[in-house]
Formats: C-alpha cells, sequence, structure tokens
C-alpha cells in the first residue's frame, strides 16, 4: 500500500505504523464486493449506468481519490513540484490535452508475492534453485537490484507466471462483445453487445495447455514449452488494449520484494496452514480464506 501511496499518487501513508490511515481504509474498501452492484453491470447496459451516474465502487471511495488527485495536481501546479511518479504522467497528459483512464490495483502485488512463497514454501528444490538464481545474478550487478538484474533472471520470471497461472489474481475477465460472432463448428452466435466473462483460472487449469495442471512447475514457461500453446492461454492481466495498466509495474514490484525474501530467508509450510487453500467467496481479486502461515528461516 506504502508503494502504490508514494508512485502512484506522491503520497506518503506509513502504513505499517498507522494501518488504520484513510488510504489504506479506502485502498481496501475499492476490493469490497457488492453483490447488487455486480448484478447492475451484468443486467444493464453500460450507456444506462453513465447516464445515471452509477458508480461501481461507494461514492465516498471515488470522492476520497478523486480528492487526492486533485489535490496533489493542484499542490504541484502551484508549486512548480515535479517528481517521477503516475502523476507526474496525468500531468503530462492533461497538458498535451489527452485524456486517459487509469485504474491502480492495490492488493494483487502483496497477493502475488504471497502466492508465490506459499508455492515455494512446498517445493524447496525449485526454492533453492531460484535462490541460486538470484545470488549469481546479484553478483554479476554488484549486489544491486537494478532494472537489468531483473530481467536477467529467467527463472525467477517462469517461478512469477506459474504461479499466476495457478492462482491468477482475477479468476475471470469482464468483456462485451464487439461483433456478433458464431463459434467455430456450432451453430451459436455471441451477438454485438452481449457482455462475457473470460474464464482465466479455467484456462489455466486446462491440461490441454498445460500438463498436470495442479502441479506448481515453472517449466511451463520455459521457451520451449511455451512456443507450443496460443499465447491467450496465459492471461493473468488480461490481453489487448483493455488489459492491466499496472502490469510491469506489479510484476517489478513483485519480483523485488521475491529477490530480496529468497536471497535472505528459507520459507517453508506452517501446520496452521491447511492444504489445499481454501479461496474466499465474493471477493474481487483471488484471496485466501483466513491466512497463509509459513516459518522463515533467516540464512
Amino acid at each position: 500500500m506504502d508503494v502504490i501511496g508514494s508512485c502512484a499518487f506522491g503520497i506518503e501513508c506509513n502504513s505499517l505504523k498507522d494501518p488504520e490511515t484513510d488510504f489504506q481504509v479506502f485502498g481496501k474498501k475499492v476490493f469490497q464486493l457488492k453483490v447488487l452492484n455486480v448484478i447492475s453491470i451484468l443486467v444493464f447496459p453500460a450507456w444506462l449506468l453513465g447516464r445515471i451516474g452509477f458508480k461501481f465502487h461507494g461514492r465516498d471511495v471515488a470522492i476520497f481519490f478523486s480528492k487526492v488527485v486533485s489535490d496533489t495536481i493542484s499542490h504541484r501546479e502551484k508549486s512548480h513540484v515535479s517528481r517521477n511518479d503516475f502523476i507526474h504522467l496525468l500531468l503530462q497528459l492533461k497538458n498535451k490535452d489527452r485524456s486517459v483512464t487509469v485504474n491502480f490495483s492495490l492488493p494483487t502485488s502483496s497477493t502475488a508475492m504471497t502466492f508465490t512463497l506459499f508455492c515455494l514454501s512446498q517445493n524447496q528444490t525449485i526454492q533453492q534453485k531460484l535462490r541460486d538464481e538470484i545470488n549469481e545474478v546479484l553478483y554479476k550487478h554488484d549486489g544491486n537490484i537494478r532494472y537489468e538484474a531483473v530481467k536477467d533472471m529467467r527463472y525467477l520470471d517462469m517461478v512469477v507466471n506459474e504461479t499466476l497461472r495457478i492462482y491468477p489474481p482475477l479468476p475471470g475477465i469482464p468483456r462485451v462483445c464487439s461483433k456478433d460472432y458464431r463459434i467455430p463448428g456450432t451453430d451459436l452466435v455471441i451477438e454485438k453487445g452481449t457482455r462475457l466473462q473470460i474464464p482465466v483460472w479455467g484456462l489455466h487449469m486446462d491440461p490441454d495447455y498445460y500438463p498436470n495442471p495442479e502441479v506448481f512447475n515453472p517449466e511451463n514457461f520455459n521457451e520451449e514449452n511455451k512456443a507450443k500453446r496460443h499465447e491467450f492461454t496465459f492471461l493473468p492481466f488480461g490481453e489487448g488494449p483493455r488489459m492491466c495498466i499496472g502490469l510491469r509495474f506489479g510484476l517489478m514490484q513483485t519480483k523485488v520484494g521475491l529477490i530480496s525474501l529468497i536471497k535472505n530467508f528459507r520459507f517453508t509450510l506452517n501446520e496452521k496452514t491447511k492444504t489445499p487453500v481454501e479461496m474466499e467467496r465474493g471477493s474481487i481479486v483471488l484471496s485466501v480464506k483466513g491466512d497463509v502461515w509459513l516459518d522463515v528461516q533467516r540464512i
């Protein structure tokens, strides 16, 4: 949460010291699912919802974040303050008379890290192989976690992708059909304007694409195996122009966190964690019901 507050909005949250800051409270509200809102989106056309001023999130949430953005922009324009963050990007777009819609996903990076550590705690051989790569690459980069160093960690990328395959942030992706489409080999036609839900988790767990899909196997994402599959069989962040705008930011945040943790600590599964884990129902992003308990040993 502190990372998003700093990099996206240019504000210091200190949520670890004070977990009840306004930014933390309203950030959590963004992902509190309201059944009536979901039904409204599925039943009513988008143009009608726009006309009546429908808000998927509570009005108080929209007002809070709108005020945070407007106050920050106003302060920077008056004080001529510049900072390398998303607010600065919005200011540049504003000054160029361009419009942009930005959606920030607060918990997905921490969720991805949690699930990755959960998987690694049950696969010590994979965890050690990843640790060896991290140490080897960092040695080449004088021990510094630079962008170039992270990009050189191929096995880390495979591990994170395999985690996102088994535990995608969004189990499904909502889309609207842009033109009539006949499903090949059938008489079924999906009409233009039909609201669809792309079953991400179903694709990721399909044995036709991923042999033994319930087994955590980073080799699913080596170059040879990736070449055998259609690229759209892996959709943790969506695809196309509507894909997650924070994709690179979120992945980099996740990887940097994992590098720091795996390099210095060994993770094993605590007996308090029940396997297989049960997922929380009614959550926008994939989350575990209860807690994931891990034992941590400094190396």
